[in-house]
């Protein structure tokens, strides 16, 4: 969940300068129209740049061949993208597990009394992440994110969007069955599934998982069998501890993965950063005693660099213990 402020401007005082004459005065004219050209064109690109969220995350998929999908619930239509063991594995038909990689926040505020218009990250993480798997993944975009690229007459007639979905509600019950929904469109043939959260992802994987396993109704839900694994990456496991600690206003209409009953029962494992700044250690490490949950604390990381490099570690260690 990482604060993006847009830049702003100021013009420089103004300053005079004693030109001379002739060839020397052409010189210099010369010379401040060079500099005031390099400087209009660095100004230009340092305040918009080359690549936009919706580029970003486009040239990721196309650039490792992933494969998008537009997947509709009854609220929210979703980007979804699956990579090549995916794609192999359902044309052979055969039960395999499943990585879903949950994004953060992304920029849900564009100043901190300014709500974005868009909340699509500039620099998806957990789509990063995903060149990294070795076996099928696929990147559950969030409601109301990567709206650019799912603007079509349909999407445009059914949606809800609103800023409540990635502002007060972003971990609301909508959004977590409206998660769940997508994926089951796409996890038929796939056990177990690990739900792999960064920061706001790793929220939403924690309610996810109760959701699936002690909410979802009907109890006769096939799905309600699979076996659900919770990954968290610098993990917002405690939702009003982390605003009251930023003295952010509280997420009114949001479910919080600290008061789920009986938390220990899901299979978990949180890592996170000791100088994380965002999701200071202290949050995660509380909950970590209280419930006695599996937390490693990973060096030479910060709350959303470092995690690419760890991530092969990670996965084997999550393998290791569903093997025990």
């Amino acid at each position: 969940m990482t604060s993006v402020n847009t830049p702003f401007w100021r013009s420089t005082d103004s300053f005079r300068l004693n030109m001379p004459s002739s060839n020397t005065q052409t010189h210099l004219i010369i010379t401040w129209l060079k500099i005031l050209t390099m400087a209009s064109f660095l100004m230009s690109c340092s305040r918009f740049p080359a690549t936009s969220g919706i580029h970003t995350h486009s040239d990721i998929a196309s650039k490792n061949r992933f494969v998008a999908h537009s997947v509709e619930t009854k609220m929210f239509h979703h980007l979804i993208y699956s990579n090549h063991f995916f794609q192999t594995q359902s044309r052979d038909h055969t039960i395999q597990p499943l990585i879903v990689m949950l994004e953060g926040d992304g920029r849900p505020w564009r100043h901190f009394h300014e709500i974005n218009t868009d909340p699509t990250p500039h620099n998806p993480l957990m789509l990063q992440l995903m060149t990294k798997l070795t076996i099928p993944g696929i990147y559950l975009g969030r409601p109301c994110y990567f709206v650019a690229s799912l603007q079509t007459d349909a999407f445009t007639t059914t949606t809800h969007c609103e800023p409540k979905w990635w502002t007060s509600h972003r971990y609301s019950l909508t959004i977590i069955d409206s998660l769940i929904g997508a994926l089951k469109q796409l996890s038929q043939r796939h056990n177990p599934i690990y739900l792999v959260g960064h920061s706001g992802g790793g929220t939403l994987a924690m309610l996810m998982a109760d959701r699936i396993k002690n909410q979802s109704t009907p109890s006769t839900d096939p799905f309600r069998s699979k076996q659900i694994r919770v990954i968290t990456l610098a993990g917002n496991l405690d939702s009003d501890a982390w605003t009251s600690h930023h003295q952010y206003s509280p997420l009114t209409g949001s479910l919080n993965p600290a008061h789920i009953d009986n938390l220990a029962s899901i299979w978990q494992q949180h890592y996170y950063s000791p100088t994380d700044k965002n999701i200071p250690p202290a949050l995660i490490e509380s909950l970590c005693i209280k419930h006695k949950l599996a937390c490693y604390p990973i060096d030479n990381t910060s709350h959303a660099q470092g995690w690419i490099r760890h991530w092969p570690l990670i996965e084997e260690r999550a393998f290791a213990q569903d093997e025990k």
